[in-house]
């Protein structure tokens, strides 16, 4: 994610209202290309320039014990640690903030030096300079001018970003401002009115415009009208905040985040950082949830293949099993044609088969060099084994389709988790089946797990009733047989995998249909139907529901149940 220069605006005036003339006390590594300055009264400023999130904060975070720390942080320990921040400033026009120190030994006004972040995305960098404008270091180096075509070694001359050749959106005229939305409306005719704006001017965002505009009440398809309702909604936050504009993050409909303007009046307490930091933790989660849900979804798919292939084996070898009942047969026409066998024994009999209502003929291998009755026996043998063999195959058989239901009611189960801790409790659960190799938990640790672990989903029916929904086995087990009462009632779409549901009923209680409907749609929307229009959702009450004893988690059966056809929304 990218800073504008608005927020880059907002952060360098927070951190110089919050942090300025304190003594910084300790400097560390908190990650690649972050550092963390500790002040004096227990708060932190935390500088990054990395590429998704280049930034500076002021943030509660501490910084820990003992840090690995790099020649870059080092340099910085050697000339701050014990010295004090001046200040914190941005230059207008540039996507850079600088941060102001006097060291623990320079006299005041004198010898002072410059942390610069740079905040460029995939180019963010970090400068630490002198007074003269000197780099005494970087954080990111590069010897190669095609890649880094400004100076970033020690002992070369620091050259800032160069100017926007842009409009400033924060101190231009009205005039200017709407002079640039048409501009880039005559070059990129057919984009939106906030790209349009922006597009033109420095120092404001897509999303900053947006918001203003949607502040604004301007329905307008004219860009000049939007671009001049767009620049007083601006000045009027300005004029409010007297020159500043607090960014705050919002989530929008589609439960994406953002930093925003419009409820900065609303929110005047959340400051720019806390803002920030709270966006780019929802990103680092939702990242880092797609990440662990991406590598479950492998892991998962390699376990369902080897399942299929499992069940399709034994199930080969049990066609094969079936067809020891031959050997019965063979076994039996050889001792029923002993007195045809008295002399040498050929290679292949034609026998008497009995064992039809109408008798007919059979084709028996033999092995000339035994007897007849030798023969019969190790036929009897081979059909013995092959019986056995298919007892124990049919058994395998099913472990093989239960196996196979469970995997693919777990990969629904995956597909419909969205929260990282339920992406987490999906993976513990694997784990503790044997399929995540390398992975199975600690038994203390699985107990910590389970006490912070995530609960079924809760609604409210327009009837009253609450209802609730396992999002995936785990918390289907919890639901069914330790939340729900035996009196509830408990749903499940027909026939497929998919979520517990119990609908929470008064002792005695005869619900409404339409209670008993909702319900069943629910089920069916937490399911792996839940592409079809229709289908039919089982119910019962939850003292008819038992677990499969030795059975994988989730793995129910119940009686009693009642079937109802919903239809989905």
């Amino acid at each position: 994610m990218r800073l504008d220069g608005l927020t880059l605006l907002e952060l360098s005036k927070e951190i110089d209202y919050s942090c300025s003339g304190m003594r910084v006390d300790r400097i560390s590594s908190v990650g690649p290309g972050a550092v963390l300055f500790g002040m004096q009264d227990g708060s932190g400023i935390l500088v990054s320039s990395s590429p998704k999130g280049a930034r500076a904060v002021v943030t509660e975070a501490k910084a820990p014990v003992r840090s690995d720390a790099s020649g870059f942080v080092m340099v910085l320990r050697k000339h701050l640690e014990g010295g004090r921040l001046v200040k914190a400033l941005k230059r207008p026009l540039e996507n850079s903030l600088s941060l102001c120190f006097r060291g623990w030994d320079d006299d005041e006004g004198v010898n002072l030096k410059y942390l610069v972040l740079e905040a460029v995305g995939a180019r963010s960098n970090m400068f630490f300079i002198d007074g003269s404008g000197t780099i005494i270091d970087s954080m990111k180096k590069s010897k190669d001018a095609r890649s880094s075509p400004r100076p970033d070694m020690p002992g070369e001359r620091f050259e800032p970003l160069p100017a926007f050749e842009l409009p400033d959106a924060l101190s231009c005229s009205k005039e200017a401002f709407v002079a640039a939305a048409l501009r880039t409306k005559a070059a990129r005719p057919g984009i939106a009115a906030a790209a349009v704006i922006a597009g033109g001017l420095y120092g404001i965002s897509e999303a900053h415009v947006k918001d203003l505009i949607e502040e604004s009440g301007c329905v307008s398809s004219d860009i000049a009208e939007v671009a001049a309702a767009s620049y007083e909604a601006l000045r009027a936050r300005q004029r409010a905040f007297k020159d500043r504009v607090w960014p705050c993050m919002i989530v929008d409909e589609c439960a994406k985040s953002r930093i925003s303007l419009v409820l900065a009046q609303e929110a005047e307490g959340n400051r720019p950082s806390k803002c920030l930091e709270a966006l780019l933790r929802g990103i680092d989660e939702a990242e880092g949830t797609a990440s662990r849900k991406a590598l479950t979804s492998r892991e998962l798919a390699a376990a369902l293949e080897r399942a299929e292939n499992k069940l399709g084996i034994r199930t080969r070898e049990l066609a094969q099993a079936e067809e020891g009942d031959r050997y019965r047969v063979w076994a039996d026409a050889i001792l029923a044609s002993m007195h045809e066998l008295n002399g040498k024994i050929p290679q292949l009999a034609v026998l008497t088969d009995y064992s039809q209502e109408e008798p007919g003929k059979v084709e028996v291998p033999m092995d000339p060099d035994r007897s007849a009755a030798k023969n019969a026996e190790g036929y009897y043998k081979k059909y013995n084994r092959s019986k056995r063999a298919k007892k124990m195959l049919l058994d395998l058989i099913e472990s093989s389709r239960r196996e196979l239901e469970y995997l693919t009611g777990v990969k629904d189960a995956l597909d419909r988790a969205e929260q990282p801790k339920v992406v987490d409790q999906i993976r513990e659960e694997l784990a503790h089946a044997g399929y995540l190799k390398g992975r199975r938990p600690k038994q203390a640790d699985t107990k910590k797990r389970k006490a912070a672990a995530p609960q079924p989903a809760e609604y409210t029916l327009p009837t009253g009733h609450r209802l609730f929904v396992g999002r995936n086995n785990a918390q289907n087990d919890e639901l069914t047989f330790s939340i729900a009462n035996p009196w509830d009632l408990w749903f499940h779409v027909k026939g497929a995998p998919g979520s517990h549901v119990v609908l929470r009923l008064d002792r005695g209680e005869m619900p409404q249909d339409s209670a008993i409907e909702e319900a069943a749609r629910i089920a069916l929307e937490n399911s792996s139907l839940r592409g079809m229009a229709k289908a039919e959702v089982d119910y019962t009450e939850v003292r008819r529901v038992k677990k499969i004893k030795g059975g994988l988690p989730g793995a129910v059966t119940f009686t009693g149940q009642k079937t109802v056809s919903v239809k989905l929304r």
